[in-house]
């Protein structure tokens, strides 16, 4: 059952969360938007010319995922195992093409500059000074049997999802979705309301 208290897995809307914090670190100039990413995390040769304005524009080449399906979650370790062994899709900023990896390594390269993990960095930097205190990271059922379950169609047959995941950084956060009615205020109480 949904209510004004469910915490839902928002998995890809995370990517807008990584580019803020990167935005923020190009203003305080500790990230260049067209410095090469190697500049600041160590990357295989073949995506060693990749701009951190390359990541967060989709255009890249890098590898589009690393994971097999949405029951593959692997471990940073062994996903950065896959992105030694991949070999780019494309020259760098030659097309557009969606990447879950890209914005993995823009969150291994957030903590590599910031010197802590993501959830850290996202809390300090975003979370807390916009008073989203109920977000967090990666909260599993048995950590969080309360939080939204994802559902998929299988041969044909809706259901709950054996798994949904999205790996490493940027990860995935869950948040509070209050429901606003058409005006922006919500059915709960007589203020508006935003996601917390």
């Amino acid at each position: 059952r949904v209510t004004d208290t469910t915490p839902f897995n928002i998995a890809s809307v995370t990517k807008p969360f990584a580019a803020a914090v990167v935005q923020l670190l190009v203003a305080e100039g500790r990230i260049r938007l067209d410095a090469p990413v190697s500049t600041y995390l160590p990357l295989p040769a073949g995506y060693g010319r990749i701009t951190v304005r390359q990541l967060l524009t989709h255009t890249s080449g890098i590898a589009r995922d690393l994971r097999r399906d949405n029951d593959d979650d692997p471990d940073v370790s062994e996903y950065r195992r896959r992105l030694d062994a991949s070999v780019p899709s494309a020259e760098p900023g030659i097309r557009f093409e969606y990447s879950n990896t890209g914005f993995t390594v823009l969150g291994w390269m957030i903590e590599a500059v910031e010197g802590r993990p993501l959830e850290e960095v996202f809390r300090r930097r975003l979370f807390g000074p916009l008073g989203m205190r109920q977000a967090r990271y990666r909260a599993g059922l048995a950590e969080d049997p309360a939080r939204a379950r994802p559902h998929e169609v299988v041969a044909g047959v809706p259901g709950p999802a054996t798994s949904f995941t999205t790996t490493a950084p940027p990860g995935t956060y869950y948040v509070r979705v209050i429901a606003l009615n058409s005006c922006g205020a919500s059915p709960y109480s007589n203020e508006v309301q935003v996601v917390v």
